[in-house]
């Protein structure tokens, strides 16, 4: 007989964010995602994974100025940092 999903909490760390400007805030993160919000201010935020399943990288891009961002990952691919990218 199947198990009864177990709903769990999300465990959530603050990691640094870093823009391009030197300009430094935090993004929520649980496992190889993160959230945090562009530097232009747009009120909706951003969500970034640091690894794609089928290799390389991801990038995230508001959507309201363009800016460009990598979450990266620590040796377990577990979200440790996000950093604003040039084009």
């Amino acid at each position: 007989m199947p198990q009864a999903p177990v709903d769990r909490p999300l465990t959530l760390k603050t990691i640094p964010v870093t823009f391009l400007s030197g300009a430094k805030s935090e993004a929520r993160a649980e496992g190889n995602n993160a959230g945090w919000h562009c530097q232009c201010r747009d009120p909706l935020p951003l969500i970034g994974r640091c690894y794609f399943q089928f290799g390389g990288t991801c990038i995230t891009i508001c959507p309201a100025c363009g800016r460009l961002y990598r979450v990266e990952g620590d040796e377990r691919k577990r979200a440790c940092h996000v950093r604003e990218i040039d084009a």
